[in-house]
């Protein structure tokens, strides 16, 4: 059950960064059709690229997954959908932040299907109603959260600080996703080999610390 909630609450954070990058979206497009004098429709295929990229990208993301797991693949689909909006930040005209986009897009692609696995391969005893509901509701949260932040940040650091703030958060979820994941044992994620060696080290070193004071609580 512990390690049920571990991934329930991996994929529960990386959905909820996602949908955040999803709908600052709607807070950017008027800001960006001032700033680079974008038409209605300009500003339309703006969103068909960043969606249609990320719904392009599900199947491969499932197929692939099956041969470099899905720790590996949710971390850098997240980690490309970062360094996507940290670009469209020094962007100066509309066809490189159309480029922006499409990486973003792709980039985030990744998440529903690798993320719903994993919650559903946790929870195959009991609890994946529940489960799947908490993991649906943490990107609803997204789409609220990240988007009022990102408006509230926007007349104080700008449009391009404001969205490399958040994007810089998106790169730390990305390297977080990866190390939380390579603690859990059994769970099918196949993380990089020194991400495992990194989580390993520090649970040794959690246990000599314990071991020098007094009993480490059991993880059962």
């Amino acid at each position: 059950m512990r390690r049920a909630r571990a991934v329930l609450g991996t994929a529960c954070g990386t959905h909820f960064v996602h949908d955040g990058f999803a709908d600052i979206l709607y807070v950017l497009f008027p800001v960006w059709a001032r700033e680079f004098s974008l038409s209605f429709a300009q500003v339309g295929l703006l969103r068909t690229v960043y969606s249609g990229a990320m719904a392009t990208f599900q199947i491969p993301a499932g197929l692939l997954a099956e041969r470099w797991g899905e720790a590996r693949l949710l971390a850098a689909g997240t980690g490309a959908t970062a360094l996507g909006f940290i670009a469209s930040g020094f962007t100066g005209g509309y066809l490189a932040l159309l480029s922006c986009l499409l990486v973003a897009g792709l980039g985030s692609g990744v998440q529903h299907p690798l993320s719903s696995t994993l919650v559903s391969n946790v929870y195959d005893g009991g609890g994946r109603r529940t489960a799947l509901g908490t993991y649906n509701f943490s990107g609803d949260l997204g789409k609220v959260a990240v988007p009022a932040a990102v408006a509230f940040a926007v007349p104080w650091l700008g449009w391009r600080g404001a969205v490399e703030g958040y994007a810089t958060i998106g790169l730390a979820a990305a390297v977080v996703v990866l190390l939380a994941l390579a603690t859990i044992s059994g769970s099918g994620t196949r993380p990089f080999p020194w991400a495992r060696q990194i989580a390993a080290r520090a649970r040794t070193g959690a246990s000599a610390t314990c071991a020098g004071s007094k009993p480490c609580p059991s993880s059962k």
